[in-house]
């Protein structure tokens, strides 16, 4: 009896070869091109994270909500006599700080914790003022301190962090066509360019990577 014939493979050999053939120059281009582009990503991103303007005197002193030591730094930046108001934006509450205060337990919101540090530090309670509801993105910040502030034509210092100050500085601009904005960065003992050497870097660097091609493709974080 005749064993049964095993189903010829050169056919299959011979399409594979013909799909290697075809794709391997894309993928090898793809490679090189990756190799270029990692390395070109890990410094570049390290550049763009690196800069701020020259401080200079302002109508407005806009603090940037997110870090405590912004409210340190625009302390000194207002007793500097860079601008005679402070306006301070109202973040978003999380899901858990809501939670907790429906339990009844007080948590110091962040404008509270920047009032009184701006306080603390000498600045008067008439020259600051805060600004916008539940305020989630940078965008957001702008657009309520347009609407708020009416600052067409006035001088706008943007006070940040300074791996945050380029993009925030692209945001303001756009926002804010009819006025001079310049954007400075607080003291900042952990930047470095080489953000993949410090932990507390290498998180601004990825996140401020995905937010700037998200801001340039259009994207705008609303709430």
């Amino acid at each position: 009896m005749r064993s049964p014939r095993r189903p010829r493979r050169a056919p299959e050999r011979r399409k594979l070869k013909k799909l290697w053939e075809k794709v391997r120059g894309p993928l090898a281009a793809l490679g090189l091109a990756t190799l270029v582009a990692v390395p070109s990503w890990v410094l570049g991103i390290g550049w763009w994270m690196d800069f701020t303007d020259e401080a200079a005197a302002s109508d407005y002193l806009v603090v940037l909500a997110g870090d405590l030591a912004r409210p340190h730094a625009a302390a000194e930046a207002y007793k500097a006599g860079l601008a005679p108001e402070l306006w301070l934006s109202r973040p978003y509450k999380t899901f858990g700080q809501e939670e907790t205060e429906r339990l009844g337990v007080k948590i110091p919101t962040e404008e509270e914790i920047d009032v009184a540090i701006l306080l603390k530090k000498g600045v008067p309670k008439d020259a600051i003022h805060l600004y916008g509801q539940q305020v989630l993105s940078t965008y957001y910040e702008a657009s309520a301190f347009k609407s708020e502030a009416k600052p067409e034509g006035k001088k706008v210092l943007v006070l940040t962090s300074r791996f945050h100050a380029r993009r925030a500085k692209m945001i303001f601009k756009h926002v804010l066509p009819g006025s001079e904005v310049r954007v400075i960065g607080a003291m900042d003992p952990n930047f470095t360019r080489r953000w993949w050497t410090v932990q507390a870097m290498a998180y601004p660097a990825i996140l401020e990577t995905v937010k700037t091609v998200y801001w340039l493709v259009g994207g705008r974080f609303h709430r």
